[in-house]
């Protein structure tokens, strides 16, 4: 992606603090509104006292405020907002109530099991419990039994570098999250294929409750990865500023960084540089970039292929606060995860907690007329410093309930810190995030392989009607079966060691 300048990034932060205040787009059409408001930021602006390269011009502030026209106009009709950056969509009134009470219903059956049988994220001392989540069970390459596209049972071996076209570095040598088939009609409805009869990690016996609210939840997703998926194709996504076609973002030392040299004292930049460099800045020459005078998004896509997760992150009077995620892109290149959707569907007693955003653009090196060791010059466009990380802040998205996000995969993401509102009560936050692969390629799923938990082997052997013969089999005999005669077949203690190893696998992995 494309490196942003610091004023673009700028715009970026005010028209997404416009956006957070309520019924914005129905106040957007009022013109008397609408200037208040760009008003106010330029009063903002001049208080906060940004340098100079970092104010926005007159055309830039116009530029917003035709931003957040084309954001209310374009997309308010189907209840959906843009967020705080390219890319990201949101709304809080996507998911029906009654969807959000029947999806609270289906979970209660998941959390509703013994303190035993919880499974814990690793590092979180019992604030995040995973419900559903694709760390266990998944395939294990060389070890997983299935079927291949051939119908021939085997087992699989890991992807190469050579086969996702990415270093061996981002690729899992041992795990692959188990995805389940989904097919989106179209009308938007969403129906699990026959190919995948189940979702990874969803007990049989609660199969019937939770996956038909699954499904509906997923089908109003489908308007906000389209977005997304439409907006990816979209590449480059439109410039807010203004960029040359063959050499980007032009130098911002009038007549170039040679003239600039040219007309310095060599003697006198040696002894007194810092007060030469000032007097540089501040002389009204530089070559700052400016906005374009409009801006579109064209947005449309489809999808097919999903991951489920479902934490539950549970704050008390005895751990009352959450340090947070890591920095993180989703699963490993091995999943080819292009997008992420997630639901804040419960939020009780919660304070914090917003989704930040990181970009790692890729042009930095490309297309810029910025002179061989220029480190000021991309200090001034970009913030950026030398020998140093390049990322770019893409803002943060509050998390409140009721809200739904969808971004791409391509941004490195955290959960902000929280706690308690009130210290003295208990408080949880509950997600339902899916995982959006991307639809161009086919990774091995549920349609695949055969359900893997040892207990849900047991309940399918037991389970069968009075026409096969294993239902005259004694229950030990199944159980002996089950443990020691399916290939695959993981018991609970055999599943978290598995966990233990992908999570540090995958900890600090950036693909």
């Amino acid at each position: 992606m494309a490196t942003k300048t610091l004023s673009e990034l700028r715009m970026c932060s005010l028209s997404a603090h416009i956006r957070q205040k309520p019924n914005w787009w129905e106040k957007m059409r009022d013109e008397t509104i609408r200037s208040k408001w760009i008003r106010d930021s330029e009063a903002k602006e001049q208080q906060a006292e940004h340098p100079r390269w970092e104010q926005l011009t007159d055309n830039m502030d116009r530029s917003m405020g035709h931003i957040l026209s084309l954001s209310a106009f374009s997309l308010i009709q189907c209840s959906l907002q843009s967020g705080p950056y390219e890319r990201i969509f949101l709304s809080d009134t996507l998911i029906p109530e009654d969807l959000t009470t029947a999806l609270e219903l289906a979970v209660k059956l998941l959390e509703d099991v013994p303190e035993s049988d919880r499974d814990c994220h690793p590092g979180s001392d019992g604030r995040v419990l995973g419900l559903v989540h694709p760390s266990i069970c998944p395939l294990v390459f060389y070890e997983t039994w299935g079927t291949d596209d051939d119908g021939k049972v085997t087992t699989f071996k890991a992807p190469e570098s050579c086969d996702v076209d990415i270093s061996f570095l981002f690729i899992s040598e041992r795990f692959q999250w188990l995805p389940s088939d989904f097919s989106i009609n179209k009308d938007g409805a969403v129906k699990a294929l026959l190919e995948s009869p189940y979702i990874n990690n969803i007990s049989p016996n609660h199969h019937d409750a939770l996956v038909p609210v699954i499904e509906q939840v997923m089908q109003c997703a489908v308007p906000l990865w389209e977005r997304v998926l439409s907006s990816l194709r979209n590449d480059p996504v439109p410039a807010r500023v203004i960029r040359t076609a063959t050499d980007g973002i032009p130098c911002i030392w009038s007549g170039g960084a040679k003239k600039l040299l040219d007309s310095a004292d060599e003697t006198h930049r040696d002894q007194d540089y810092d007060g030469w460099l000032e007097g540089r800045l501040n002389s009204g020459s530089l070559v700052l970039p400016e906005a374009h005078a409009e801006y579109r998004d064209m947005l449309k896509g489809d999808l097919t292929v999903t991951l489920s997760n479902s934490p539950t992150i549970v704050l008390t009077p005895e751990k009352p606060e959450y340090p947070g995620g890591i920095w993180h892109v989703e699963g490993m290149a091995t999943e080819s995860i292009v997008s992420t959707f997630v639901y804040y569907y419960e939020s009780d007693n919660i304070e914090g907690g917003a989704t930040r955003l990181w970009d790692s653009p890729s042009e930095m090196s490309q297309r810029r007329r910025i002179e061989q060791d220029d480190s000021m010059c991309i200090k001034i466009l970009y913030g950026m410093r030398r020998d140093e990380p390049c990322i770019q802040d893409s803002g943060s998205v509050e998390t409140k309930a009721g809200r739904s996000i969808a971004f791409p995969n391509l941004y490195q993401h955290r959960v902000s810190p929280f706690k308690l509102s009130d210290p003295t009560k208990p408080g949880l936050r509950k997600i339902l995030v899916f995982f959006l692969v991307d639809p161009t390629v086919r990774i091995l799923s549920a349609t695949n392989i055969p359900p893997q938990q040892l207990k849900t082997v047991k309940h399918t052997l037991r389970s069968q009607g009075p026409s096969s013969r294993l239902s005259f089999l004694p229950v030990e005999l199944l159980d002996y079966i089950a443990t020691g005669l399916v290939p695959g077949v993981k018991s609970r203690a055999q599943a978290e060691v598995n966990v233990e190893t992908e999570f540090f696998e995958r900890e600090f992995n950036m693909w």
